[in-house]
């Protein structure tokens, strides 16, 4: 019994740090990044994501993903796929999607039909 209790609590504690157990495997938890045009587009695919109960948060678009040094993007940590479909299935999804590899951000290959 100590022993699952043990376990539980370093899964509670892992994650919160970011790390999840899927299949007994470790895998990190993906960020992805949804590029938008505009504030007020921004705020739209939030508003649709809080709707679809899809949890994502508007930033700043980070510098290097930008062409003029200004944008805003949406940043999902969990379902970032899954909520990229459903801006895509609305007609919201018009900018890109990138994934984070350790502190760099790359383009993500993903069919989102």
């Amino acid at each position: 019994m100590k022993r699952a209790q043990q376990w539980a609590k370093q899964r509670r504690r892992d994650l919160l740090c970011g790390v999840s157990f899927l299949a007994g495997e470790l895998n990190l938890l993906e960020k992805h990044l949804i590029m938008c045009r505009s504030l007020t587009h921004a705020q739209r695919c939030l508003s649709f994501l809080d709707r679809s109960s899809i949890p994502s948060a508007l930033v700043k678009a980070p510098l290097p993903l930008t062409r003029t040094g200004c944008g805003y993007a949406l940043i999902l940590r969990r379902h970032g796929l899954e909520g990229a479909r459903r801006l895509r299935a609305a007609g919201l999804l018009e900018g890109k999607v990138y994934v984070q590899n350790g502190e760099e951000w790359s383009e993500a290959g993903y069919d989102l039909s």
